[in-house]
């Protein structure tokens, strides 16, 4: 263990639950490493992509990289950082794909786990599009007329073709800002698909979700 932590001491950080990259780092920098160390560097771009996941991102461009660790370290190492995100692209430390803007490739530099999440994630996503539903939309369109009759608070419109449109599509997504109707839309969506006789799996990403979809 004295062996390991003396030549790789940003290894801690990596292998053990409770130490994370600011613990490490004042070990390393206690043992004499150098500020500039491309050992620091590299424990630096792992813990800034790591970290970005909690921002919401699943990748980071170079520029962002160099600005956070600027950031995290206090001192600029635009350079330094450049050498050494090459170096641990080689070494299949970090993955990169190339998203297309317009004609350009622009480089995203992924930590591994969300690499191959967001790879999983599509795969998913590509056996849901392959599916083909069948449906009598007249009949759809006929019990949404007959529910916003009938209800005290009917759908507008965008609600309306919401669920037309998803109850056609074996994968889609329903987003929106913050009331603007998404847990009325899920509500009539689910009485369709119960009139329809369809198996319904309901999950959420976080206890409070879970509990605020259950009550509804």
């Amino acid at each position: 263990a004295i062996k390991i932590i003396n030549d790789k001491p940003y290894q801690l950080s990596r292998d053990i639950y409770g130490i994370g990259f600011f613990s490490a780092d004042k070990i390393a920098l206690s043992m004499g490493i150098d500020k500039d160390s491309p050992k620091r560097i590299r424990a630096a771009i792992s813990h800034v992509l790591a970290a970005s996941r909690d921002q919401g991102h699943c990748y980071l461009e170079l520029e962002l990289i160099q600005s956070e660790i600027e950031k995290l370290l206090k001192q600029e190492n635009k350079a330094l950082v450049e050498t050494e995100i090459v170096s641990m692209e080689q070494s299949n430390e970090i993955k990169t794909r190339i998203r297309k803007d317009n004609k350009a490739g622009v480089k995203c530099y992924y930590s591994k786990t969300l690499y191959y999440d967001e790879l999983q994630t599509a795969e998913i996503v590509k056996k849901f599009l392959a599916k083909k539903i069948n449906i009598d939309v007249s009949r759809v369109d006929k019990w949404l007329k007959l529910y916003n009759e009938k209800s005290k608070l009917p759908l507008s419109q965008e609600q309306n073709d919401a669920i037309s449109g998803i109850i056609q599509q074996p994968f889609s997504i329903l987003t929106g800002g913050p009331g603007c109707g998404k847990t009325t839309t899920l509500k009539v969506l689910v009485r369709l698909l119960k009139a329809m006789n369809k198996k319904i799996t309901l999950a959420a990403p976080t206890g409070r979700a879970a509990q605020r979809m259950t009550e509804v």
